[in-house]
């Protein structure tokens, strides 16, 4: 079975193991900031807002 996941799905996925370290995560983010839709990219910054440890800000 091929499942299809989306670019926004996989970004999150990439970041939630990077946030051990500030410069790396930071560094995916705006790699994928680059290849999301607006509401793609506000869903997002929304999901870093409430899914990420306020120390990475």
């Amino acid at each position: 079975m091929n499942v299809k996941k989306s670019f926004l799905e996989y970004s999150k996925k990439v970041l939630s193991h990077f946030t051990f370290d500030k410069q790396l995560f930071w560094k995916e983010y705006h790699k994928a900031k680059r290849y999301l839709k607006p509401p793609e990219l506000k869903e997002l910054n929304q999901w870093v807002l409430n899914k990420v440890p306020a120390d990475l800000f």
